[in-house]
């Protein structure tokens, strides 16, 4: 578990509770190794099994005849000495406002468990007037006895997809009028929850958007087989496939790393991901291990809300003695051992101290020795450079074993279809060769050789022995996927390098970007990556440019970005003829905050919104006078570099009711997203490789340069011829757009044969890449 990304997104107060959380309750588990078991101190209290929703993932709405125990029986079953020291109690299943004395029930809580500090209760909010009235009554009484009330509302989708899970006709309305009820309630603190299921898994982004736009903390969970929501015969309606777990997979890391400040939360997502994708045990502890009971609609007493059998019935005995009774302290010790590394649930708590020990582990590592070590990395290496410059092509061998590094475990859609377009040229002159990918994040990446259709490939963890391991191994070391540019982690690029350099292994760097670079320490580097490397391409003029402003152009090729090559073979390419643009496909990205340096932050934000209002009119104006059909397409899907889904969404949402476009869904694979960009009459990128996808499709595009003219994309646009296509992001408005859009669609025949006629241009410059491999390993043999 990477737990300095974990840190790096956190506030440094909210790092330091979770320490101190850590220290308290070690000191409690110590005293329970010393005295055995301990009290409770929150309950899980389901207070009804009637509900009014028809969910998918629970049968509670099934159950006939229910009966809930009145208050008095209540009340007696509080008044057991189990209880004496129970802080927290959440009120669920089935929908708690259906109960008519859930204030007097308040009362009777507060009255009875001493300790208590406050109640949480969720509720469906599918009868908003009936949920306001029974909150602001139980939010009264805990106002007057000091206590906090926590308010959670379901949402499993937005619109239909809400009313789906739910089987409730304008569900979704509902729940949100009850949203804007409670909110103006000041005595109560309102959050969402969200179940992940296949129903929603590709509107998670959307209900996470929703909630911010509320200003509404929102926590997610993944649907789970749970004995008291009898959902036992319906796991089949909610559970994940692979590529939806996937999905999950991805929106859990970009919580834990972006969103989420409560440390028990992120270990959870985080070992959710890894239950999820990697098939790993549960690494987060839970609260009923040692501190929880439930206590169900009918009285019974269970340890685990989720996996417990009932112990007995607080009706008919002490429930002290039923949670303490030698026997049952067995059984949930058999739970712990048979059941808890397979849950998924929610539950949690912070301590465990191996996770501690692991913490600080991770921490030194990461805050002071990495840092050290990579000084003296860079020194090292500008020691050795005169040494290690020998770059003449050594005997030539045959290629068996590839080692292939880059921005992998944060790839976008265009990394890759680079490395399906490397694997490509190297199959083709050396035959099958054994490939290893080093990754920051080995099970994402997993899933992009899955993508690509060559599950063969081996994928390691960055900074492991088996990565180390895997390069010694290697014949050729090649850095494909993502540009040398001013970020940190280039400087694992560099030891990379150096260590195969030492090894006398093939380095190359490979249709490679380069820019923008700003630090002097990082040009430094750059510079070290490319004097180091036995074969240097890059993708375009302006990166040659980059590298001879540095003095690095030495012995470097130009040739081509390596997607191309797999783009070029997509069956989506082909010559289109049309006499209007009905398809419009809109690629867009959120400005990064590095290419406007020059404005103050809140220039910065205005200008991020005025963007936003210009697209959306763009599109409304597009669909309502030429009935245009709009394809939203993101070409990253992943938290690193920002997910496009996130600015779509935001245009979408800018856009009335009436105005209607698709955010393409999934995990970004190459081949579909080649498919919906080849699907349209003209697109709009703003990625580099939204613009590299559409231009080598044959599909006429307009650029939307966010580089001040001086880029990638520019750059690409001009090796194409056109060049005219660009638009600076900085000077581009509603009717600027609409006329190059209107300028296009004159010509659109014309521009769309102009750039099926560069094909030849760009298997040339893809003969670049592959000529300078051939100089170094010997070609496979005829039949092989």
């Amino acid at each position: 578990m990477n737990f300095i990304r974990l840190f790096r997104g956190s506030k440094t107060g909210d790092a330091l509770k979770a320490l101190y959380q850590w220290g308290r309750q070690i000191s409690r588990y110590r005293i329970q190794r010393v005295f055995g078991a301990l009290y409770p101190n929150v309950i899980n209290f389901p207070v009804t099994d009637r509900c009014n929703s028809r969910c998918v993932m629970c049968n509670v709405w099934k159950e006939e005849n229910v009966t809930d125990l009145a208050t008095e029986a209540i009340a007696g079953i509080l008044s057991d000495p189990l209880f004496k020291k129970v802080r927290s109690v959440g009120l669920s299943v089935g929908e708690p406002t259906l109960r008519n004395d859930l204030a007097q029930l308040g009362q009777v809580m507060i009255r009875k468990l001493p300790k208590l500090k406050g109640l949480s209760i969720i509720s469906n909010g599918l009868q908003p007037e009936k949920v306001e009235n029974s909150i602001k009554a139980l939010a009264q009484v805990c106002q007057q006895h000091r206590k906090t009330l926590s308010v959670m509302i379901s949402i499993d989708g937005i619109g239909d997809v809400h009313d789906q899970v739910r089987g409730v006709p304008k569900a979704f309305v509902r729940m949100q009028e009850t949203i804007e009820r409670l909110q103006k309630m000041p005595a109560i603190s309102l959050a969402l929850c969200c179940t992940i299921m296949r129903q929603n898994v590709d509107e998670l982004n959307r209900i996470w958007n929703f909630a911010k736009a509320r200003g509404l903390y929102i926590k997610f969970r993944v649907a789970t087989r749970v004995d008291r929501l009898y959902n036992f015969d319906c796991t089949g309606g909610y559970t994940l496939n692979e590529t939806q777990r996937h999905c999950a997979a991805q929106f859990l890391e970009k919580l834990a790393m972006t969103y989420e400040q409560d440390w028990e939360r992120k270990l959870y997502y985080v070992s959710l991901r890894d239950m999820l994708v990697e098939n790993k045990p549960r690494t987060v502890p839970c609260l009923w291990e040692r501190d929880g009971v439930t206590l169900d609609a009918k009285g019974k007493i269970y340890y685990c809300a989720v996996k417990s059998k009932s112990l007995g019935n607080a009706l008919e005995i002490s429930a002290k003695k039923l949670y303490f009774q030698s026997a049952n302290l067995e059984y949930r010790g058999s739970i712990k051992k048979t059941a808890c590394a397979a849950c998924s649930h929610d539950y949690t708590t912070l301590f465990t101290r191996r996770l501690l020990f692991q913490l600080l582990k991770t921490t030194y590592r990461k805050i002071i020795l990495l840092p050290l070590l990579d000084r003296g990395m860079v020194f090292f290496a500008e020691l050795l450079r005169l040494v290690l410059l020998e770059k003449k092509p050594r005997n030539k061998k045959l290629l068996k074993k590839l080692f292939v590094m880059g921005w992998y475990g944060t790839e976008t859609t265009g990394d890759k279809a680079i490395l399906t377009g490397i694997l490509q040229n190297i199959q083709q002159d050396f035959g099958e060769v054994d490939t290893t990918i080093a990754s920051y994040h080995p099970f994402y990446t997993r899933r992009t050789v899955s993508e690509i259709g060559n599950v063969k490939i081996k994928i390691v963890s960055i900074g492991t022995a088996s990565c180390s391991r895997a390069l010694h191994q290697s014949d050729l070391i090649v850095m494909g996927g993502g540009p040398l540019m001013e970020i940190r982690d280039v400087v694992d690029v560099l030891r990379f390098v150096l260590k195969g350099r030492l090894q006398r292994k093939i380095t190359m760097l490979y249709g490679i970007g380069v820019g923008p670079l700003y630090s002097k320490r990082l040009k430094r580097v750059v510079k070290l990556i490319v004097q180091l490397a036995d074969i240097v391409t890059v993708r375009d003029q302006r990166s040659m440019d980059c590298l001879q402003a540095m003095g690095a152009a030495k012995g470097v090729e130009l040739s081509i970005d390596p997607s191309t090559v797999y783009l070029l073979g997509h069956p989506g390419r082909h010559l289109r003829k049309t006499e209007k643009i009905k398809k419009i496909g809109f690629s867009i990205r959120a400005w990064p905050r590095n290419y406007a340096a020059t404005l103050s932050e809140e220039v910065f934000k205005e200008k991020l919104m005025m963007l936003v209002q210009v697209y959306a009119e763009v599109i409304e104006y597009l669909v309502k006078t030429q009935h245009a059909e709009v394809t939203l397409v993101p070409m990253n899907t992943f938290y690193v570099g920002d997910d496009d889904r996130d600015i779509l969404e935001q245009i979408q949402a800018a856009l009335p009711d009436e105005v209607k476009t698709r955010i393409v869904t999934g995990t970004g694979a190459p081949s579909e997203i080649a498919g919906e960009i080849a699907a349209q009459d003209l697109f709009i990128g703003m990625r580099f490789h939204s613009v590299v996808f559409a231009a080598t499709l044959g599909v006429p595009v307009i650029a939307l340069d966010y580089t001040h003219g001086k880029g990638k994309v520019s750059g690409f646009m001009e090796m194409m011829d056109q060049a005219e296509a660009v638009i600076d992001i900085n000077d581009l408005t509603k009717e600027m757009m609409l006329e190059k859009i209107a300028g296009f669609s004159k010509k659109i025949n014309v521009i769309g044969e102009q750039l099926m006629c560069m094909q030849s241009v760009l298997l040339d410059k893809n003969d670049i890449n592959r000529h300078q491999l051939q100089l170094w390993f010997a070609a496979k043999k005829s039949g092989v």
